[in-house]
């Protein structure tokens, strides 16, 4: 058996719009996560778009997993560099799976005296000043 799909009458352009200046109307604070694919990069002008038409400020949030693209890096920056965003571009020390590597499974992206990939971008934050836990435990 098949199953039935209601179908509105606005295209999937107009609703996201709808929703995004909802979300405006409802909340002071908008954060957005950003990745610099292309899902995320549709997104981010479409909420970007809505923020300079109300003349309003939002938060993009992107976790930089140092071994990035450089045309991800690019992007990131300029979108990071937009006068109504604010960046909370994020270049800290993550613990994370590695997927290149069978023999290590886990890594730590911006590791504390450790050789980088690429140097620390002027607009991301560098440190923060709480100690988390790991987010993987080994088995």
């Amino acid at each position: 058996m098949g199953r039935t799909a209601i179908r509105g009458t606005e295209d999937v352009l107009t609703a996201v719009r709808k929703r995004i200046s909802l979300l405006f109307d409802m909340y002071d604070n908008i954060s957005l996560s950003f990745s610099g694919g292309k899902d995320s990069t549709a997104l981010f002008h479409l909420v970007n778009t809505e923020a300079i038409k109300r003349n309003r400020k939002f938060i993009l949030y992107f976790q930089d997993q140092e071994a990035e693209y450089q045309g991800t890096i690019d992007l990131v920056e300029w979108a990071m560099s937009q006068p109504n965003v604010i960046p909370m571009w994020y270049q800290v020390p993550i613990f994370m799976t590695n997927a290149a590597s069978q023999q290590q499974l886990f890594l730590w992206a911006w590791g504390e005296g450790e050789k980088w990939v690429r140097e620390k971008h002027p607009l991301a934050i560098h440190k923060i000043d709480k100690k988390y836990p790991k987010r993987f435990h080994k088995f």
